[in-house]
């Protein structure tokens, strides 16, 4: 059987970056105080109070804009800083948030203009120069990508996410070795910074290189129970025979998320090389359960159906592959296998 990663790289700066979608909005609409259901409704509420007195102060704008966002309502947060930036145009923070709503609402356009405005106000605004990175990194315009990036290290040498998505920068542009040294320079300024941890074991475990557990043992000491940081160290584990020690990683998994398609499938895998077929088909099934269109879970619990000689279940999920892809070869040689 092929594993497959199925986690692919992990960054935790990835972003998913959709056309902008325009919506309305009604122009000078009645300011409505609704009764409040939570602190958050109730410092809304009292913001609104004064905004009705005092409509031309900006920072009331400004406040009830984050308390906005923090109850997801976007478009609600966008109109307050919108009246906020007309009634005060000279403050870079205010831009910074405008454009974090615009790219909340995948309004690209809109936010790389705020994002401008904030580096044009305050020339050290390492926040909107990352920003500004970040989104013509993953639009794959990489010359911006990488002027907006050094213009963030200009403003602040001492920033670990800098470092960690001009990694990913390196990494597009097919250089690995300075994607390595990048991250390496995230863990200089902040030995902590859990993506790069992260990103760096990763790479090196792909290099096979034995230093790559240093680091995925430090991402899941940081964050012991994020998914992502475990399923790494157990498929370095598991490429390297180490079959227990990835057993426990992935467990560890499937007790946070009990339907996790990755950990179930190489647990499957691991307890068929392992010879433990009854045990390996479980996991197997629990791919299928959750993905029932997965067709290398169906051949893993075919092979373990057919190791404990239950030759009727092995041929229905070989059938069953060739009824998902009718020019899956495996399938059809292991079927022809069963029909002699």
């Amino acid at each position: 059987m092929n594993i497959k990663i199925l986690f692919p790289l992990v960054f935790c700066l990835i972003l998913n970056i959709f056309s902008c979608q325009n919506k309305d909005r009604a122009e000078n609409k009645k300011l409505i105080i609704d009764e409040p259901k939570t602190a958050l409704d109730s410092s809304i509420n009292i913001l609104t109070k004064k905004i009705v007195k005092h409509p031309d102060e900006d920072a009331l704008y400004f406040q009830r804009a984050k308390l906005f966002r923090q109850k997801g309502k976007i478009l609600l947060a966008i109109n307050d800083m919108e009246k906020a930036t007309a009634l005060q145009s000279s403050i870079f923070e205010y831009f910074n948030l405008l454009g974090d709503l615009y790219f909340d609402a995948t309004n690209i356009n809109a936010a790389i203009k705020a994002y401008e405005k904030s580096t044009g106000l305050n020339p050290n605004s390492e926040y909107a120069f990352l920003k500004l990175g970040k989104i013509y990194l993953y639009q794959n315009s990489m010359r911006e990508a990488i002027a907006y990036l050094n213009k963030a290290v200009e403003a602040n040498k001492f920033n670990p996410e800098i470092f960690a998505v001009m990694a990913v920068y390196f990494l597009q542009k097919n250089d690995t070795v300075r994607a390595i040294e990048s991250l390496k320079t995230s863990l200089r300024i902040d030995p902590e910074y859990f993506t790069s941890q992260q990103d760096l074991g990763y790479l090196l475990a792909l290099k096979k290189d034995r230093n790559a557990l240093f680091y995925l043992n430090n991402a899941v000491r940081i964050k012991p129970n994020d998914i992502n940081a475990l399923y790494n160290r157990g498929k370095y584990y598991q490429d390297i025979d180490s079959f227990y020690a990835a057993i426990a990683d992935y467990e560890s998994i499937l007790s946070i998320d009990p339907s996790n398609i990755s950990a179930n499938y190489n647990l499957g895998y691991i307890n068929f090389v392992l010879k433990k077929y009854q045990v390996a088909t479980s996991y197997f099934t629990n791919v299928i359960n959750n993905s029932p269109e997965n067709k290398d879970a169906y051949l893993g619990r075919g092979l373990c159906y057919k190791e404990l000689k239950l030759f009727e279940k092995a041929r229905q999920d070989f059938q069953k592959i060739l009824n998902i892809d009718p020019k899956d070869d495996t399938a059809r040689d292991e079927l022809n296998k069963l029909m002699k």
